[in-house]
Protein backbone atom coordinates (compact mmCIF):
# COMPACT_ATOMS: atom_id res chain seq x y z
CA UNK A 1 0.00 0.00 0.00
CA UNK A 2 0.99 3.25 -0.97
CA UNK A 3 0.76 6.27 1.05
CA UNK A 4 1.30 9.74 -0.63
CA UNK A 5 2.78 13.02 1.23
CA UNK A 6 1.38 15.75 2.88
CA UNK A 7 -0.04 17.86 -0.02
CA UNK A 8 0.88 15.43 -2.35
CA UNK A 9 -2.49 14.10 -4.73
CA UNK A 10 -2.29 10.57 -4.44
CA UNK A 11 -2.51 10.43 -8.56
CA UNK A 12 1.12 11.38 -8.74
CA UNK A 13 1.17 7.70 -6.98
CA UNK A 14 -0.85 5.81 -10.14
CA UNK A 15 2.94 5.63 -12.38
CA UNK A 16 4.31 4.13 -9.61
CA UNK A 17 1.70 1.60 -8.80
CA UNK A 18 1.27 0.53 -12.67
CA UNK A 19 5.14 -0.02 -12.39
CA UNK A 20 5.30 -1.80 -9.12
CA UNK A 21 2.18 -4.15 -11.03
CA UNK A 22 3.39 -4.66 -14.19
CA UNK A 23 7.01 -5.99 -12.96
CA UNK A 24 6.75 -8.19 -9.88
CA UNK A 25 3.84 -10.57 -9.34
CA UNK A 26 4.61 -11.30 -5.61
CA UNK A 27 2.42 -8.79 -4.31
CA UNK A 28 -0.52 -6.92 -4.76
CA UNK A 29 -0.65 -2.94 -5.31
CA UNK A 30 -2.54 -0.12 -4.34
CA UNK A 31 -2.28 3.72 -3.20
CA UNK A 32 -4.49 5.02 -0.54
CA UNK A 33 -6.16 8.48 -0.79
CA UNK A 34 -5.47 10.08 2.60
CA UNK A 35 -6.79 13.66 1.96
CA UNK A 36 -3.53 14.53 4.18
CA UNK A 37 -4.08 18.71 3.70
CA UNK A 38 -7.41 18.88 5.74
CA UNK A 39 -7.37 16.51 8.63
CA UNK A 40 -5.88 16.20 11.56
CA UNK A 41 -3.09 12.89 12.07
CA UNK A 42 -5.25 10.94 13.38
CA UNK A 43 -8.18 10.98 11.35
CA UNK A 44 -5.66 10.59 8.58
CA UNK A 45 -4.26 7.36 10.10
CA UNK A 46 -7.58 6.35 11.06
CA UNK A 47 -8.64 6.36 7.22
CA UNK A 48 -5.67 4.85 6.35
CA UNK A 49 -6.13 1.65 8.73
CA UNK A 50 -10.03 1.23 7.77
CA UNK A 51 -9.23 1.49 4.11
CA UNK A 52 -6.65 -0.77 4.55
CA UNK A 53 -8.71 -3.49 6.97
CA UNK A 54 -11.69 -3.50 4.63
CA UNK A 55 -10.34 -3.78 1.09
CA UNK A 56 -7.37 -5.75 1.94
CA UNK A 57 -7.44 -7.76 5.30
CA UNK A 58 -11.13 -8.49 5.94
CA UNK A 59 -11.48 -9.71 2.29
CA UNK A 60 -7.61 -11.68 2.10
CA UNK A 61 -5.89 -13.39 4.48
CA UNK A 62 -2.22 -11.59 3.80
CA UNK A 63 0.98 -12.71 5.45
CA UNK A 64 2.63 -9.77 4.70
CA UNK A 65 1.76 -6.17 4.48
CA UNK A 66 3.86 -3.65 2.98
CA UNK A 67 3.43 -0.04 3.52
CA UNK A 68 5.41 2.74 1.55
CA UNK A 69 4.72 6.40 2.97
CA UNK A 70 6.85 9.34 1.15
CA UNK A 71 7.26 12.20 2.60
CA UNK A 72 4.69 12.81 5.84
CA UNK A 73 3.09 9.57 4.60
CA UNK A 74 6.13 7.93 6.14
CA UNK A 75 4.75 9.21 9.72
CA UNK A 76 1.17 7.75 8.95
CA UNK A 77 2.61 4.14 7.23
CA UNK A 78 4.46 3.91 11.25
CA UNK A 79 0.95 4.42 13.02
CA UNK A 80 -1.19 2.33 10.82
CA UNK A 81 1.28 -0.80 11.33
CA UNK A 82 0.56 -0.09 14.54
CA UNK A 83 -2.89 0.02 15.05
CA UNK A 84 -3.41 -2.85 12.52
CA UNK A 85 -0.76 -4.95 14.67
CA UNK A 86 -3.19 -5.06 17.21
CA UNK A 87 -6.32 -5.97 15.31
CA UNK A 88 -4.33 -8.61 12.79
CA UNK A 89 -1.37 -9.42 15.11
CA UNK A 90 -0.68 -12.86 12.59
CA UNK A 91 0.05 -10.15 9.57
CA UNK A 92 3.63 -9.38 9.30
CA UNK A 93 4.03 -5.55 8.72
CA UNK A 94 6.46 -3.97 6.58
CA UNK A 95 7.20 -0.17 6.65
CA UNK A 96 9.23 1.69 4.03
CA UNK A 97 9.71 5.23 4.14
CA UNK A 98 11.08 7.64 1.22
CA UNK A 99 12.24 10.83 2.65
CA UNK A 100 10.08 11.06 5.60
CA UNK A 101 10.88 14.19 8.20
CA UNK A 102 11.21 12.38 11.47
CA UNK A 103 10.94 15.33 13.74
CA UNK A 104 8.78 18.26 13.01
CA UNK A 105 10.66 21.61 13.25
CA UNK A 106 8.47 25.20 13.38
CA UNK A 107 10.66 27.28 10.60
CA UNK A 108 10.02 24.03 8.13
CA UNK A 109 6.21 25.00 8.35
CA UNK A 110 6.45 29.06 7.64
CA UNK A 111 5.84 29.29 3.97
CA UNK A 112 3.02 26.17 4.56
CA UNK A 113 1.88 28.30 7.18
CA UNK A 114 1.59 31.68 4.78
CA UNK A 115 -0.21 29.68 1.70
CA UNK A 116 -2.43 27.19 3.44
CA UNK A 117 -3.11 28.17 6.68
CA UNK A 118 -5.88 25.20 6.81
CA UNK A 119 -3.31 22.55 6.02
CA UNK A 120 -0.65 23.76 8.52
CA UNK A 121 -2.99 24.22 11.56
CA UNK A 122 -4.07 20.74 10.99
CA UNK A 123 -0.27 19.45 10.79
CA UNK A 124 0.37 21.17 13.70
CA UNK A 125 -1.58 18.38 15.63
CA UNK A 126 0.51 15.76 13.96
CA UNK A 127 3.31 14.11 16.60
CA UNK A 128 6.55 15.43 16.37
CA UNK A 129 8.38 11.79 16.53
CA UNK A 130 6.51 9.03 14.71
CA UNK A 131 8.87 5.69 14.86
CA UNK A 132 8.05 2.44 13.35
CA UNK A 133 8.24 0.13 16.38
CA UNK A 134 10.08 -2.97 16.38
CA UNK A 135 8.11 -4.80 17.58
CA UNK A 136 5.43 -4.24 15.25
CA UNK A 137 7.07 -4.51 12.30
CA UNK A 138 9.01 -6.79 10.99
CA UNK A 139 11.39 -4.59 9.22
CA UNK A 140 11.76 -0.86 8.73
CA UNK A 141 13.66 0.61 5.66
CA UNK A 142 13.99 4.52 5.23
CA UNK A 143 15.08 6.17 2.07
CA UNK A 144 16.08 9.72 1.44
CA UNK A 145 17.19 11.55 -1.27
CA UNK A 146 20.34 13.82 -1.54
CA UNK A 147 17.89 17.01 0.18
CA UNK A 148 16.58 15.20 2.68
CA UNK A 149 19.51 14.95 4.89
CA UNK A 150 18.54 15.81 7.57
CA UNK A 151 16.75 12.42 8.24
CA UNK A 152 20.11 10.99 9.43
CA UNK A 153 20.81 13.32 12.39
CA UNK A 154 16.68 13.17 13.77
CA UNK A 155 16.88 9.64 13.48
CA UNK A 156 19.62 9.04 15.43
CA UNK A 157 18.47 11.47 18.38
CA UNK A 158 14.78 9.41 18.01
CA UNK A 159 16.48 6.29 18.39
CA UNK A 160 15.41 4.91 15.41
CA UNK A 161 15.77 0.93 14.94
CA UNK A 162 15.98 0.13 11.52
CA UNK A 163 17.98 0.53 7.96
CA UNK A 164 18.31 4.10 6.54
CA UNK A 165 19.95 4.22 2.70
CA UNK A 166 20.88 7.57 0.84
CA UNK A 167 19.69 7.38 -2.51
CA UNK A 168 22.52 10.01 -4.15
CA UNK A 169 21.62 12.14 -6.73
CA UNK A 170 17.61 12.14 -6.14
CA UNK A 171 15.35 14.81 -5.01
CA UNK A 172 12.23 14.06 -2.67
CA UNK A 173 9.99 14.39 -5.83
CA UNK A 174 12.44 11.35 -7.40
CA UNK A 175 11.15 8.79 -3.80
CA UNK A 176 7.99 8.37 -5.97
CA UNK A 177 9.09 8.24 -9.91
CA UNK A 178 8.32 5.25 -11.66
CA UNK A 179 11.66 4.97 -13.24
CA UNK A 180 14.13 6.24 -10.30
CA UNK A 181 12.19 4.62 -7.22
CA UNK A 182 10.69 1.95 -9.11
CA UNK A 183 13.90 -0.85 -9.51
CA UNK A 184 14.95 -0.04 -5.99
CA UNK A 185 11.13 -1.27 -4.67
CA UNK A 186 11.20 -4.39 -7.30
CA UNK A 187 14.89 -5.42 -5.41
CA UNK A 188 13.49 -5.13 -2.16
CA UNK A 189 10.07 -6.47 -2.23
CA UNK A 190 12.40 -9.65 -3.60
CA UNK A 191 14.74 -9.84 -0.81
CA UNK A 192 11.47 -9.66 1.50
CA UNK A 193 10.46 -13.22 -0.12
Amino acid sequence: MLLPGLITPVRYLFPLVRYLRKNQSGYGVAAISLRLSIADFDSIVARATNTITQNLLQKTRPGTVVLLGHSHGGRVACEVARRLKKTFPAVEYVVITAGTPIRMRPDYLSWLHKKFFSISKAYRSWPAVVQPNPTVVKKYIGYFSTDDRTIIPECAKAGFAGQLIELHGLSHRDLISPTKMGPVLLKLLENLK
